[in-house]
């Protein structure tokens, strides 16, 4: 099977003025009718925690910790290449232009959905249908919020606003494990203020809810410190599709794994 790489596109992608748009224009829902509490408002719209973006990029010491290299190369011929985004690549009434994204050569998209059980992301839909319609394969994704209510029921939030895919062009739905965003604002920390034990049932429950509503296990986001802190290197998992996030995506040696799992099926 060829691996894949997802990247984090952000500029290449998005602009204020293009001629030809890949989905006409929608609202932003607002803030009252997502019935959000407030202190979850502030980290939505992006795709990942500040935390793992700065790792992502390579920045100070969370990057060493989930890294095999210190410097990112291309990478190697013939890997599959997607995209992440989220709501915040609306700011500014910004629009995607998805047939921009498939003649650079991208393949896949991934779609951040829904976070907690509080946050719909208003701009998915349209940009879910978009994609398709350029000829990439598309996935949801959802990004998990252990502290704020359980797994199963975040996993029924998940597909009620992704739907299922099952039609050799959306692919199985993401649970986006990492580190806490609102750890100051809700007294926690970076894994929820769940224990390890409570975190693997949290996980446990969250897939096994996806599996008995789609009929396919979720692929599993996370980077190897987070894994390893959160879970205590739990192994529980390995069914579940890795995404795996690991800086330096043109590393020979591979992204840093976490465990559990024998290899990743995407690389960010």
């Amino acid at each position: 099977m060829r691996k894949v790489v997802v990247l984090l596109l952000l500029v290449l992608i998005t602009s204020t003025g293009a001629a030809a748009l890949a989905a006409a224009p929608v609202r932003p829902v607002p803030v009252a009718a997502l019935a959000r509490p407030s202190q979850h408002f502030y980290n939505v719209a992006a795709t990942h925690s500040p935390r793992l973006e700065r790792m992502l990029a390579g920045a100070g010491s969370d990057a060493r910790a989930d890294s095999p290299a210190a410097n990112p190369t291309p990478p190697p011929p013939g890997t599959v290449l997607g995209v992440d985004v989220a709501s915040g690549q609306h700011a500014g009434g910004a629009t995607i232009d998805w047939a921009k994204v498939a003649t650079a050569g991208y393949r896949f998209a991934f779609i951040k959905t829904t976070e907690g059980s509080y946050y719909v992301n208003p701009f998915f839909a349209p940009d879910f249908a978009a994609a398709r319609a350029a000829g990439l394969l598309v996935a949801a994704y959802h990004f998990a919020n252990p502290s704020f209510s359980g797994g199963a029921l975040q996993a029924d939030f998940a597909v009620d606003h992704a739907g299922v895919g099952d039609d050799g062009v959306t692919l199985p739905i993401i649970a986006d494990m990492e580190f806490d965003p609102y750890a100051a604002a809700d007294h926690t920390n970076e894994c929820y203020g769940l224990t390890p034990a409570q975190m693997v049932s949290w996980i446990r429950s969250f897939s096994a809810e996806i599996r008995r509503r789609t009929g396919q296990r979720p692929v599993i986001y996370t980077a190897a410190s987070w894994w390893g802190k959160c879970t205590g290197r739990a192994t529980a998992f390995a069914a579940d599709p890795l995404w795996v996030a690991s800086y330096n995506p043109g590393s020979t040696t591979g992204p840093t794994m976490p465990a559990g799992w024998p290899t990743w099926a995407y690389w960010q």
